[in-house]
C-alpha cells in the first residue's frame, strides 16, 4: 500500500510536460492551459505514438509538400536531467523533421519554436519528449492531425 501511495504522489508530482501548440494536439486545450504548470491536457505517457490520444480528429493544420513551417511546443513542466539530457524530436511517420536537445535554460512554461520542411505525405504530426531522467516518465507524447498538400 505504502508503494502504491508513493507511486500515486510521484505520478502527480510529473503529470504534465509537452503541449503541441502549433500545430494544435489532439484534444486541444482549454483556455489558460498554457499558463498552468502541469497541465493535465499536456500529458500523455500511455503508448506511442500519440500517448493514448489515437483516435484521429479532424486536421490542425494544412500544409504544402516542400516549404518551410514553424512548429510550436510548450515545456509543460521541466524534466531536464543535467546528466544526460533528453531531447524533442518532431516526426511526420517514420521521418524526422527536428531533433532537439532539452537544455536547463528552458525552464517550466517556457515554448520551443523550431522550422521544418514539411515532406510529401504524412497524416499525423508526432512530438515526443525523450526525458532520460531517471525520476520522470522516459517519454511524453502528443500528436496532430495534419494535412500535406503537394
Amino acid at each position: 500500500m505504502k508503494t502504491l501511495l508513493v507511486f500515486a504522489c510521484l505520478v502527480a508530482y510529473v503529470a504534465a510536460h509537452a503541449c503541441l501548440i502549433t500545430p494544435q494536439q489532439r484534444g486541444g486545450f482549454p483556455a489558460g492551459t498554457l499558463r498552468i504548470a502541469g497541465a493535465d491536457e499536456c500529458l500523455k505517457i500511455k503508448s506511442s505514438p500519440c500517448g493514448g490520444e489515437d483516435k484521429a480528429g479532424p486536421p490542425a493544420a494544412y500544409y504544402d509538400a516542400g516549404k518551410k513551417y514553424n512548429v510550436v511546443w510548450q515545456k509543460n513542466l521541466d524534466h531536464f536531467y543535467s546528466k544526460d539530457p533528453g531531447y524533442w524530436e518532431i516526426k511526420i511517420g517514420d521521418k524526422s523533421l527536428s531533433k532537439v536537445k532539452d537544455s536547463a535554460d528552458i525552464k517550466t512554461l517556457q515554448y520551443y519554436t523550431v522550422n521544418v520542411t514539411m515532406p510529401d505525405e504524412g497524416k499525423v504530426m508526432q512530438l515526443t519528449y525523450v526525458t532520460h531522467n531517471p525520476d520522470a516518465p522516459a517519454v511524453f507524447y502528443q500528436c496532430a492531425d495534419i494535412v500535406i498538400k503537394k
